[in-house]
């Protein structure tokens, strides 16, 4: 894991691609992203992001779907803190 304060080391290690794969140059002219073949691809998730937020996720999934509930973004916020306290829980932002 790497600490939050270190932002360019994670984002150099977020960059990096395998030697084998050669990633767009982002700066080409009419460059369509649509048109790239990796674009149908779905990306591997390696871990369970639904466990962390499951005691909240049906809420969630009905205020994405049709944002009726407007005060749970108000209620969110206590949501995410861990076991009711004031730190964070990073896995359940995360996911």
């Amino acid at each position: 894991v790497i600490p939050e304060s270190c932002v360019q080391l994670r984002n150099i290690i977020l960059s990096a691609t395998p030697k084998a794969m050669n990633p767009p140059d982002p700066f080409t002219p009419n460059l369509k992203i649509d048109l790239l073949p990796e674009i149908s691809q779905s990306p591997t998730i390696l871990s369970n992001i639904l466990s962390p937020i499951a005691s909240f996720r049906g809420h969630l999934d009905a205020f994405l779907k049709d944002g009726q509930r407007r005060n749970f973004l108000l209620e969110l916020l206590p949501l995410l803190h861990r076991d009711g306290g004031a730190e964070i829980d990073v896995p359940k932002v995360n996911s």
